[in-house]
């Protein structure tokens, strides 16, 4: 007696249980009225919100757990596939404590809707929030930040102290060049993760704020930004001489991600396919 709406989202009304919603509704915007309030503002947001979402589109197909939240039954896929959750354990084993085994990072053209991957990404894992500058990244950070809370997976904002703050991320993911702000806003956070483009730049001592650096490319990427891929032999080496945990990415996925799990941390916009 639940509905689907467009982001594969099944709701149940937790206070009127007994007069199911009718019709193929926004499962978004019910969740964004739900979290956000029903206030003028908060409307906008929401209508800005679920155009981005209709405009790329990725329902979740078939569904499995629940989940409850501001008082409404999220319907959930069982997640990523087996090969990649082993790979994950064997990183997490090397990993000091508190640090996500996968770093999954949001793509506006390549990856799931950041909402999609929320809803199946597993507990400890990380979630990389990348906005790059759209009109309604404040209203998805806010609820990613409650579904991290709800679902006890870890949330960065990519590049944004300011948005992360203002949402209680657990982080921020930082590029290379941004490095004297990370320096200045790392003690408001638990996790602060930062690039790495070159293995030079994982040998010099890193900064005690710093919790670890993104290695890439490890293996072949469609990537724009990818360059030649390292190899998962060469990566492996530079993660052993580095001076903090490091994650590989570029070409890591269910396939790829065992080669390198017992040396690095997973990381990449592939990694956790829906």
């Amino acid at each position: 007696f639940a509905t689907r709406g467009p982001v594969g989202l099944g709701f149940l009304h937790a206070v009127l249980a007994e007069d199911p919603l009718a019709g193929r509704q926004c499962g978004l915007q019910l969740v964004l009225r739900l979290a956000l309030g029903h206030s003028h503002k908060h409307r906008r947001r929401i209508c800005r919100i679920r155009q981005a979402r209709e405009q790329l589109g990725s329902p979740l197909g078939n569904l499995g757990k629940r989940l409850i939240l501001h008082g409404m039954e999220i319907s959930l896929k069982a997640g990523p596939p087996g090969k990649l959750k082993s790979a994950a354990r064997r990183a997490a084993a090397h990993l000091p404590a508190g640090l996500p085994p996968v770093l999954v990072f949001t793509d506006p053209a390549r990856s799931a809707h950041p909402l999609d991957l929320a809803s199946v990404i597993p507990p400890g894992w990380g979630l990389v929030y990348r906005h790059f500058g759209a009109a309604e990244a404040g209203s998805l950070a806010e609820i990613l930040a409650k579904l991290a809370k709800k679902r006890r997976f870890r949330l960065l904002i990519g590049a944004d102290p300011a948005l992360a703050r203002a949402v209680g991320a657990d982080g921020v993911h930082w590029p290379e060049r941004q490095f004297g702000e990370a320096r200045r806003a790392a003690v408001h956070f638990a996790l602060n993760t930062m690039s790495a483009h070159s293995p030079s730049s994982l040998y010099a001592p890193q900064p005690p704020w710093l919790s670890a650096r993104v290695l890439s490319t490890v293996f072949p990427s469609a990537s724009p930004s990818a360059g030649r891929a390292l190899g998962p032999g060469r990566a492996r080496t530079i993660a052993g001489k580095a001076g903090c945990p490091v994650y590989g990415l570029g070409g890591v996925n269910a396939e790829t991600a065992g080669r390198i799990a017992d040396a690095m941390g997973l990381a990449g916009v592939g990694v956790c396919p829906l």
